[in-house]
Formats: C-alpha cells, sequence, structure tokens
C-alpha cells in the first residue's frame, strides 16, 4: 500500500491542479493546451527528507514528453517517462505515466479551471471528479513557481513547490 500510494503521488504531481472543483461560469474557455506550456523546462522539487525530485518537459507534437529521477544524497532510486496529451472531445489533459520500479502504467486525467490553476484525478474516476478518492490541485504562482497539492478523502496528503532550474 504503501508503494502503491508513493507511486500514485509521483505519477499526479506531474502537472498542474486547482485549489478547488470550481462550479461552471461564463468565464471565456482556458485553452487546455496553452496552460500545459507553462510547464516546458526543467524543475526540481523537494520530495521528502533529503529526497530531491527532477523533472524536464519538452515540447512534443501538440503535448509534452516529460521525464523525472528521484534522488536521494545524489543518488538515483526511481525513475519514469511521462506523455502529456490532449483529448479534443473532453477538453482535458491526459497524462501516462511509466515508472522504472513498477510495470504498471498509471493514467491521470487534467484540467487547466484558469490560466493559473487545473484540477486533475485519476483517469478512473474521470466520470464523476467530485467524488474521487484521490484528486491533485496546481497553482501556478509565478512562471518559475507552481505548488502542487495532493488530496486523499479530502484531506491534505503533500504539497510541493517546483522551482524551475535556470541553465
Amino acid at each position: 500500500m504503501k508503494t502503491f500510494f508513493f507511486t500514485t503521488m509521483i505519477a499526479v504531481f506531474f502537472v498542474f491542479s486547482t485549489n478547488g472543483i470550481q462550479a461552471q461560469t461564463s468565464q471565456t474557455k482556458v485553452d487546455q493546451l496553452e496552460f500545459m506550456q507553462n510547464f516546458w523546462g526543467s524543475w526540481t522539487a523537494e520530495w521528502g527528507k533529503d529526497t530531491i525530485l527532477n523533472y524536464n518537459v519538452r515540447p512534443f507534437g501538440k503535448g509534452s514528453e516529460r521525464d523525472w529521477t528521484l534522488s536521494t544524497k545524489g543518488k538515483i532510486f526511481d525513475s519514469g517517462k511521462v506523455l502529456y496529451g490532449y483529448d479534443a472531445v473532453n477538453d482535458k489533459l491526459i497524462e501516462a505515466n511509466l515508472y522504472k520500479s513498477t510495470p504498471n502504467i498509471i493514467l491521470n486525467v487534467w484540467w487547466a479551471t484558469s490560466k493559473t490553476t487545473a484540477e486533475g484525478v485519476p483517469q478512473k474516476d474521470i466520470s464523476n471528479p467530485k467524488n474521487a478518492s484521490f484528486r491533485f490541485n496546481c497553482v501556478i504562482k509565478s512562471p518559475d513557481l507552481y505548488v502542487i497539492t495532493y488530496f486523499m478523502n479530502n484531506k491534505v496528503v503533500g504539497t510541493y513547490t517546483f522551482i524551475r532550474v535556470k541553465k
């Protein structure tokens, strides 16, 4: 269970979400592809005691490809590959995660709710996201900083701050 939770938390960090579920409004529709472009580049985040997440995002067609590593004291102990793509039928971003440490694929669905916020749930919960037992929110604080918060049964189980790596 601990491995599943850890793996799921890594999977869902791979981009964005919001401060909460928002009702429909008459606001202009958010461009999901444009939102995804905010994350192009290299990022780093503290992922626990002595643990660092390094995360790289590159454009790929109309989506993006990503890779990440988790390391403790400079030693990599897990890594993965992620693809993001746009589902035009549902106006959502689909995230597919492959980990070196597990054969399972993890699928998540994200949607930008404003130019600086998004939310997501595991793909299995997309038909009823308000009742998902696990969900994630992202807030872009600046072009060089965003925060992802993870919720399990509506309780915060993790908050991670991502800082752009300047090259």
